[in-house]
């Protein structure tokens, strides 16, 4: 499993809505194997994806500390952006950023 962690909910910071929740100790309280790692960077993902192929003794959970909006200038880190719909100049704009990091 992924989990998706860019501390960002529909109006307000993670942090601030509920606290300091440790997503990594709570998984392995519940005997998951949880490896925390840097979800905007495909190679790790990628690496740790690999090495969970060698753990069958228990669920596994990757938790992606992503940055929200990552690889555009407009949406990054941006709370409105888990509830906005962008303009067609800004998907746009969005879409050649994005597409200049990743390719």
């Amino acid at each position: 499993m992924i989990v998706d962690n860019n501390n960002l909910q529909c109006v307000d910071r993670h942090s601030v809505l509920t606290g300091n929740l440790n997503l990594k100790v709570a998984f392995e309280s519940f005997g998951w194997h949880a490896t925390e790692i840097n979800g905007n960077s495909l190679h790790e993902i990628n690496t740790t994806l690999s090495l969970f192929k060698k753990i069958k003794n228990k669920p596994k959970v990757i938790i992606a500390k992503t940055i929200s909006g990552f690889g555009t200038k407009t949406m990054l880190d941006d709370v409105v952006w888990h509830y906005k719909t962008p303009t067609i100049e800004e998907r746009d704009q969005a879409v050649k950023e994005l597409e200049n990091h990743y390719l």
